[in-house]
């Protein structure tokens, strides 16, 4: 009986041969599904962290363009873009230093938070480049 199950004749098919190729084939199958979903989460994340550093370039030339650390030592500055909100606090710490932290929201709640630090002798206008 367990001979029948091995195989069926000559010119049949063995059992233990049609398992082991299904079994490789499923493993593919679901490896590759499992890559293919990591794939789309990377490529999600990729695309928030773009959308952050573009909130980020452009808070940060509107920050310059207000100026408003010329008026105040600290404060704090609220942007609003289509894509997302941007929260600048700044701290004068000379006159050629203005500390910034940015607290930035995209559209889809995603949440980042960093220090970066302005020279203001690199505010040079360079034109006819």
């Amino acid at each position: 009986m367990i001979k029948r199950l091995v195989s069926m004749n000559d010119r049949g098919f063995f059992l233990p041969y049609v398992l082991a190729i299904s079994v490789v084939i499923l493993c593919v199958i679901v490896t590759s599904l499992t890559i293919y979903n990591n794939e789309r989460k990377m490529t999600h994340m990729l695309l928030e962290q773009l959308e952050v550093e573009t909130l980020f370039q452009m808070s940060r030339v509107q920050f310059k363009e207000d100026a408003l650390y010329k008026i105040n030592d600290r404060g704090q500055i609220t942007y609003e873009y289509p894509n997302g909100t941007v929260i600048i606090q700044f701290v004068l710490e000379d006159e050629q230093k203005v500390s910034l932290d940015f607290s930035i929201k995209s559209t889809n709640d995603f949440l980042t938070e960093f220090h970066h630090i302005i020279h203001l002798e690199d505010n040079i206008n360079v034109t006819g480049l």
